[in-house]
């Protein structure tokens, strides 16, 4: 049976907790993972001296054989700052979504793209929010706009990244809301469609020892999960969550 796996990796350009450069790291995990479709955030291209004036997305696209999309949420003198996504098969209608930010704080991007996997094709999104704890109203702001791309897919989706909110706070729900012909679906739960855990607690936040769960997968239309899991390696401030997917 036809499996796609999924990769989230906020991959703290190319750094480790330490500030160590990590990239090659970064790159094995991705490697060992198997995945066909990988979903990046804070990745520098050319962004500056702290990663070595690197193009982070091609040199990974490169070593890993995967097309590549990127969206920029800072650019700076010629270097750009923001959300990737790499695939094995072509990525087509490849797009970039400013997200609503107040001024004075960090611009926010989500990308997105349909991507040619073993399931067939898929839209892919992959986004960073903002992470300021008195800003939940941005942050369900920029849900909004997500979940209404999602809402205008005609076919099976997938949402990842760095949400930077946890379950309890409630601004997830915006995202599971404009998800619902999935929520109907007979084989899902609303507790099991939407947010695919890696392990029993879902962590992977602090990479060195995870007690948050800020990077989630979602996914809509006739996917299903067949196996989550975070992986090991602290090649950033984050660890990685991996999920395999099948259709039903």
């Amino acid at each position: 049976m036809a499996r796609l796996r999924v990769l989230t990796y906020n991959i703290h350009h190319g750094a480790d907790a330490a500030e160590r450069p990590s990239l090659d790291r970064i790159g094995r995990l991705i490697a060992d993972s198997d995945a066909d479709v990988v979903c990046l955030q804070e990745v520098d291209r050319n962004f500056g001296p702290r990663s070595a004036h690197r193009d982070q997305v091609a040199w990974l696209a490169d070593g890993l054989a995967m097309h590549a999309h990127f969206g920029a949420s800072i650019t700076r003198r010629g270097g750009r700052y923001g959300n990737a996504i790499l695939s094995r098969g072509a990525l087509t209608d490849t797009r970039v979504h400013a997200l609503p930010t107040p001024e004075g704080v960090e611009p926010r991007c989500a990308v997105s793209a349909v991507a040619a996997t073993p399931l067939g094709e898929v839209a892919v999104f992959t986004t960073h929010l903002t992470v300021e704890p008195a800003l939940a109203d941005v942050r369900r702001q920029q849900l909004e706009l997500i979940a209404g791309l999602v809402a205008e897919t005609s076919g099976p989706a997938v949402v990842t990244g760095d949400f930077n909110t946890g379950s309890r706070r409630g601004e997830l729900s915006v995202l599971e809301k404009a998800m619902h012909d999935v929520r109907r679906s007979r084989r899902f739960s609303p507790a099991r469609w939407s947010l695919l855990w890696g392990r029993p607690s879902g962590a992977t936040f602090p990479a060195r020892w995870p007690l948050r769960r800020i990077d989630r997968i979602y996914v809509s239309g006739p996917l299903r999960v067949a196996s989550t899991r975070v992986l090991p390696g602290r090649g950033s401030d984050h660890r990685a969550l991996l999920a395999e997917l099948r259709r039903h």
